[in-house]
């Protein structure tokens, strides 16, 4: 127990220290904070976000109508900030590690193993990856496993009141509508009230559930003139896939300590148990089946070919192995628990040394990037003022980090630029080529130094400062005439 609770503690530190460089540092990370305000503005002004991918302002809005009502709440009290969003996902991770505890609390034995599982939800790098920032991911996954810890609670011989099964709906349903991959959860959900022989329960569980779904799916395109479907399915399946891009993603994940190792304590746990299932009788395999330990393995399983597969389309990295790695803390959770109980310490001792050691290392590699982040911060300060500067306030611009222009008091326009120059949209790159060949924008804040090249309209303005070394490099551009007036 102390030696978890070491691991727990220097873990903690180590996330805690992440989250305050994020949380301080004033301006985003690129395309990885993109796509936020703008869809959040739209929603203060009573507009539906998904509406906008063909006329001004022009944006995109990949995450769900929950995750942008969130956010909206920020822009209402606070002004435009990151922070907030931020904050967010702070707490959407305590959230997991939360439910992470409180399932296998239920699951398994002992305050030991309770204690681990938490070491090894903190110890997961797509979480420690994403946290503090202004993203979708881990408050997705927070109201998805709220929903779980909910459900993997109930008794077989516990009466389970209408509000619970509502609250399990409800908290799918905003995941749903948070990041519209975690579909498993609820598939998952539906089983355990099977298992539980709670019929009732099951059949209002995926009525209320289909009822608020796809109500909300049909209110959303119907207010954005079919909008929210284009966007997210009728665009989305245009989006380049690829299964070398699958195993490019796995093959980063492996390089990271603690998602290696959790697989070998799997593989490990699976070669013990192989011949458990050869001397089970009928009813004890239906006994198994209807196991919550059964179906959380089973999940498992499932979240990694979702994980892997979902991970081949364009984009695709660690974030598609959120779900994926709460699951795995919980798993390795059970698995420490049997090693314990089969005599086996030193395994037992092993794991919690290499989920520490490796997980304190990943931690410190993210601590490097920041350390780089904040080397960069007065390059960017510099083109921060340097626009406000050249360009006057109320002007329209283009920028891949939206407070450069929103914070010198710019109309922030082309939110989600990628999908406006990528080469599965030509509609969206005909939109953005048009309205930059006619000069209509007094900025443009962009990622590279070819700009000029693709539109010669518009020249460079160079800082005086060197570029971010191993940080997202921005360059900013304004046109060669005054900008015209939108038609």
């Amino acid at each position: 127990m102390p030696f978890i609770r070491i691991g727990i503690a220097i873990l903690g530190v180590l996330i805690l220290s992440l989250s305050i460089s994020r949380l301080v540092y004033p301006y985003g990370v690129g395309a990885w904070e993109a796509f936020n305000w703008m869809p959040a503005t739209h929603l203060l002004e009573g507009k539906n976000p998904y509406a906008f991918a063909f006329t001004p302002p022009y944006g995109m809005s990949p995450y769900g109508i929950v995750y942008y009502a969130l956010i909206a709440v920020g822009v209402q009290i606070f002004g435009y900030q990151i922070w907030f969003g931020r904050i967010l996902s702070v707490l959407a991770f305590v959230v997991c590690i939360w439910a992470v505890v409180r399932i296998v609390g239920k699951l398994a034995h002992g305050k030991e193993v309770v204690w681990f599982a938490c070491l090894a939800g903190l110890a997961m790098f797509p979480a420690q990856i994403w946290i503090s920032v202004m993203r979708s991911d881990l408050i997705a996954a927070a109201f998805a496993f709220s929903a779980l810890a909910l459900v993997f609670t109930f008794e077989e011989d516990e009466k389970i009141s209408f509000w619970s099964v509502s609250a399990t709906v409800l908290l799918s349903s905003a995941a749903f509508f948070t990041k519209q991959t975690y579909l498993l959860p609820t598939g998952i959900i539906f089983l355990r009230f099977l298992q539980l022989k709670k019929w009732r329960e099951a059949v209002i569980f995926a009525v209320g559930l289909v009822f608020l779904v796809f109500g909300g799916m049909f209110l959303l395109n119907q207010t954005s003139s079919g909008g929210y479907v284009w966007q997210h399915f009728t665009h989305a399946q245009r989006l380049p896939y690829s299964l070398a891009q699958c195993a490019d993603v796995f093959i980063e994940m492996l390089k990271n300590p603690t998602f290696f190792f959790s697989l070998v304590c799997l593989i490990i746990f699976a070669f013990q148990n192989r011949k458990f299932f050869n001397r089970l009788s009928r009813a004890e395999a239906i006994k198994i089946a209807r196991s919550p330990k059964f179906l959380i393995f089973g999940y498992l399983l499932l979240s990694f070919v979702w994980s892997f597969f979902s991970a081949g389309r364009v984009g695709g990295a660690a974030n598609y192995y959120i779900e994926n790695s709460f699951l795995l803390a919980i798993a390795i959770g059970l698995i420490f628990e049997q090693f314990k109980r089969n005599a086996l310490p030193n395994l037992a001792l092993a794991m919690i040394f290499l989920l520490t050691v490796g997980g304190a290392f990943q931690i410190f590699r993210i601590l490097r990037g920041e350390y780089f982040r904040w080397q960069s911060l007065s390059y960017y300060q510099e083109v921060f003022e340097t626009v406000g500067k050249v360009v006057p306030p109320g002007s329209k611009c283009i920028s891949i980090e939206a407070e450069m222009v929103v914070w010198n008091g710019c109309a922030f326009n082309f939110d989600d630029h990628e999908e406006y120059n990528g080469t599965w949209s030509p509609e969206l790159i005909e939109i953005f080529e048009r309205e930059i060949k006619a000069g209509r924008y007094a900025a443009v804040l962009w990622m590279d130094d070819k700009f000029t090249e693709r539109f010669p309209n518009y020249r460079l303005i160079k800082m005086s400062q060197s570029l971010p070394e191993r940080f997202f490099p921005i360059y900013l551009y304004v046109p060669e005439q005054p900008p015209m007036k939108s038609e």
